[in-house]
């Protein structure tokens, strides 16, 4: 994914991806990355009051080259990301068949 896209039901920005979005199980987890550029980016999470899923503490940013944790994503956070890849972690955390939009 790029930063500026939109995760919804099927949907990654206006590409179709298979399960985007959907948390099928109890157990599920959608993982999305994307890349910061060299300089920098503040990157913004915003996910709505629909996706449940997104609003608990088991959906994560995480930079991939060291594992580093920068928490929970849940509702509105703005990050001042350093260049890299990252990781979104986005966990059903028990709610079943929870889908809904998360903005990047």
């Amino acid at each position: 994914m790029s930063v500026g896209d939109r995760v919804s039901n099927g949907m990654i920005g206006s590409t179709p991806a298979p399960g985007a979005g959907d948390l099928e199980t109890t157990a599920s987890k959608d993982v999305y990355t994307f890349s910061v550029p060299a300089g920098g980016q503040s990157v913004v999470f915003d996910s709505d009051r629909l996706s449940f899923a997104l609003w608990n503490a088991g959906s994560q940013l995480v930079r991939v080259s060291d594992g580093a944790n920068f928490g929970d994503i849940s509702g509105h956070h703005v990050f001042d990301l350093a260049e890299g890849d990252y990781r979104v972690e986005v966990a059903n955390c028990g709610y079943p068949g929870r889908t809904g939009s998360r903005p990047l």
